[in-house]
């Protein structure tokens, strides 16, 4: 990822640092594959005025008012990057070009409380915001992610010309009603909130577009496999349940990532490369016959993917159902 933006520092009893028209490279491409718009600038920094005569040239495509300067990514960045590809991916779309980021206040600060007490008295308002220019540059698809600033009295009056706009560019995602709406900020669809069911279900509207996405959903099978399994519980989550199962071994079922089911030793610790537990290559190989992968050989003996059961929440928990009845026969034998 590059990042590319205007800077501005505003000299005075506080320096003031401003941050807008900022954009972030995947590859080689400068073709717009989305917008997100949310509070202010946060942490990442300023590491050099571009000069580059090629970067330049595309750059001032973009926006040639100000000097363009290159900055460090920061958390938010990198969680915009996850998102995108996540929607490039269900869409089936190469995931290169620009991300475009517009905020509702164009005042760099991480910590939004002393952002909002700067605000009060920014004396540069050419640079505090830049909502005209972004609003015509807003290219979909277009992630909108002010949290509750959205409904902060001095911003909702900016958030809603970004709403309407979105909606003017065919965000179906988004609820007519702006008060209706869950404006997740990105560090929370793609960190705090990841296992989430409601979360992930609003990820689902993203990729969509509609407020009525159709989807399997992997919180929904574990909960349908919890109510089928007649086997004794002895770890039971929102997220993961484990089984005490055949063998000396635990099946666990959870809804991280894609959702999987996955088996090892009831007394594993830490490592499986650090010691030798009983049967083990013979269990693997049973798993590695029925098309577990072991993508993390250190923790697990086999590992598979919900959507690797079928193409519908029932079928494909049948298939668990019916594969652990078939694990259960073939352990014994060991």
């Amino acid at each position: 990822m590059k990042v590319y933006a205007h800077f501005f520092k505003e000299k005075g009893e506080k320096e003031v640092q401003y941050r807008w028209r900022t954009l972030l490279q995947f590859g080689d491409s400068w073709e717009v594959i989305g917008s997100v718009v949310m509070k202010n600038p946060g942490s990442a920094k300023s590491k050099l005025v571009v000069s580059d005569e090629k970067i330049l040239e595309q750059l001032n495509k973009f926006d040639a008012s100000e000097k363009w300067h290159e900055f460090t990514a920061d958390n938010t960045m990198q969680n915009i990057e996850k998102l995108f590809r996540e929607y490039s991916k269900f869409n089936n779309s190469d995931f290169k070009g620009v991300i475009q980021i517009f905020n509702l206040f164009n005042v760099r600060e991480a910590d939004l409380d002393e952002a909002l007490k700067i605000a009060q008295n920014v004396k540069n308002q050419l640079f505090y915001q830049t909502t005209d220019d972004d609003l015509n540059n807003l290219k979909a698809p277009i992630y909108s992610g002010w949290g509750g600033l959205g409904n902060d009295k001095q911003f909702k009056p900016i958030a809603v010309k970004f709403f309407e706009k979105a909606k003017s560019l065919n965000q179906n995602y988004l609820y007519n009603d702006f008060n209706e709406n869950s404006f997740y900020h990105p560090q929370y669809l793609m960190m705090y909130g990841t296992n989430e069911e409601y979360v992930y279900n609003f990820k689902q509207t993203f990729f969509q577009n509609t407020t009525t996405p159709t989807y399997i959903s992997k919180f929904s099978i574990k909960k349908k496999l919890e109510e089928a399994l007649k086997l004794e519980k002895y770890e039971n989550g929102k997220i993961t349940n484990r089984y005490i199962f055949v063998g000396g071994l635990q099946l666990t079922i959870t809804a991280e990532g894609d959702g999987y089911v996955a088996i090892r030793h009831q007394n594993f610790v830490g490592d499986y490369a650090r010691k030798e537990y009983a049967n083990e290559s013979q269990f693997a190989e049973i798993l590695k016959n029925k098309d577990y992968g072991r993508p993390y050989p250190k923790y697990w003996l086999g590992q598979k993917n919900f959507k690797e059961y079928g193409k519908t929440e029932d079928q494909i928990v049948e298939s668990i159902i019916s594969e652990i009845e078939s694990l259960k026969t073939d352990f014994d034998k060991v």
